[in-house]
């Protein structure tokens, strides 16, 4: 174990960056002599200049603005010198680097008053001299930002498209919705960005704002053939009211006809809020005294705030056929089905936070309930023309004058949130965070659902007879819900 000679000062010993704050131990007192209280006296000046040195050169604390060095004379004339064998090696370390407290001998890690704080909320909140923080910061403001990678709840659909047989057209194996799958299911990126301010040195009560947006989502299908002998046959299958049985529209047919068919969908989602922290409690403890640094602490808050948030979603099916015979007459068809949901409300929740050294941890419970405001759109459009005549006629197949409109309608709604994120304070007042959430909003309308897949030929342009019963496709309000989960990885700032 590594001796070290220690030169101190029993009565007054002025500060070095605070890198001491315990008095050192007697073992021996030579003030009796001159000649070895000159040789001593210079021996100090010595190791005080080293000691500036070291700290100077070490990049640690060189980034801490808070070190402060002491360059005033060390001893007095009459004072009185000390040599210390000191072979603690990792105590004098800590005391050597340690943060220290605010306040000598406060055993207290809470708040001292309304004017200031300790070392909990304080400017050497932390260890090493690093203001690590937790999720709400040791200063008064914080500000995050997260990158997002989640995935979503798919947009469920009947089938769209599907490839059939020349013999049996009417009953194809789908090739988009229906037992194919949902749509919109691929990793979407986003951002989150969170800040606030206390409104009190003692952290007690605060203000905090948040925005999450996750890019639009885009998926897109086609199919299609040339119509000649022995091209594949596609369609859009539907259920035929009339004879009670499956049916389908031909997008493709050998000799029949050349076309094709898309399935364009899209969706947007976005989340704001603003809440009031209220914290409940808060817990710190020292290592090794009441001057040393705090090495862990944690803190539970209330929140209670607004919140608001919107779902936007798209699904057109388009056609561009052509018949193989003349007059070889074209159609341009399209369904649309447009989905929106604006969610206000009130939102209650709590936070937990837990901060050892450097790293720390967030656990996070919330809940919103409000007011839904669900709006379905449909709209469809058929034109056709034989080179001579154009028909330019409302809705296509799943989109007839019997469902197409705009409606909406008010719904109570919840949106639950769960998240937990790890920290790391790498600098000081920043840390790096890995998180994860999921969120989930119950009776949300999306376009999918919306579709009747029950079709009444004698309705489909250029319909002569618009009140032909029955009146189907109908719309019916259809709800469902909608998660989006993920981790994120974000970057904190605390001032």
């Amino acid at each position: 174990m590594h001796i070290f000679r220690i030169l101190s000062i029993a009565a007054t010993l002025p500060p070095i960056s605070d890198l001491a704050s315990q008095p050192l131990l007697v073992s021996k007192r030579w003030g009796d002599n001159p000649l070895n209280s000159t040789i001593l006296k210079q021996a100090a000046r010595l190791l005080q200049t080293s000691l500036l040195a070291m700290l100077l050169v070490n990049p640690l604390l060189a980034a801490d603005e808070r070190v402060v060095f002491a360059t005033h004379e060390p001893f007095a004339d009459d004072a009185a010198i000390d040599v210390v064998d000191y072979n603690e090696t990792e105590r004098f370390e800590s005391q050597l680097f340690g943060s220290g407290c605010d306040l000598c001998g406060e055993t207290s890690c809470g708040c001292e008053g309304t004017i200031g704080c300790d070392s909990l909320i304080g400017p050497t909140c932390g260890t090493d001299g690093w203001n690590a923080g937790n999720a709400a910061g040791c200063g008064n403001l914080w500000l995050q930002a997260e990158y997002l990678m989640w995935w979503s709840a798919g947009m469920p659909t009947p089938a769209l498209l599907a490839r059939a047989s020349e013999q049996n057209p009417e009953i194809g194996t789908p090739l988009v919705g229906g037992s194919a799958g949902d749509l919109l299911e691929g990793m979407r990126s986003g951002l989150r960005v969170r800040g606030g301010t206390w409104l009190d040195n003692c952290q007690t009560v605060g203000i905090e704002f948040e925005y999450l947006f996750l890019d639009t989502i885009n998926e897109f299908h086609s199919v299609g053939d040339d119509g000649t002998a022995g091209s594949t046959v596609y369609t859009r299958p539907f259920f035929n009211v009339l004879t009670n049985q499956p049916d389908a529209e031909l997008v493709s047919f050998p000799g029949v006809l050349r076309g094709t068919a898309s399935v364009q969908a899209e969706g947007d989602f976005q989340s704001a809020g603003v809440r009031l922290v209220w914290n409940q409690c808060q817990q710190c403890c020292e290592d090794c005294g009441p001057c040393s640094p705090i090495i862990n602490k944690s803190r539970f808050d209330l929140l209670v705030g607004y919140r608001y948030a919107s779902l936007d979603e798209n699904l057109l099916i388009r056609e561009d056929l052509q018949e193989v015979t003349p007059p070889e007459t074209t159609f341009d068809i399209f369904d649309q089905f447009t989905t929106t949901n604006r969610f206000n409300g009130g939102e209650l929740g709590v936070r937990w936070q837990e901060q050892y050294r450097r790293l720390s941890l967030e656990m996070l419970g919330k809940v919103a309930f409000g007011n839904n405001r669900q709006t379905v759109q449909i709209s469809g459009r058929t034109v056709a023309t034989d080179g001579i005549d154009v028909v330019d006629a409302p809705g296509g197949l799943l989109a007839q004058t019997s469902n197409i409109g705009t409606y909406t309608r008010n719904r109570f709604a919840l949106i639950p949130e769960l998240g937990a994120t790890v920290g790391y304070a790498f600098r000081p007042n920043w840390r790096a965070t890995l998180g994860y959430s999921i969120i989930y909003w119950d009776r949300v309308v999306r376009p999918g659902d919306q579709i009747d897949t029950s079709v009444n030929p004698n309705l489909l342009p250029p319909a002569t007879n618009t009140a032909t019963e029955p009146l189907r496709p109908e719309f019916q309000w259809q709800e469902n819900g909608f998660w989006t989960q993920g981790i994120s990885f974000g970057l904190a700032y605390n001032r």
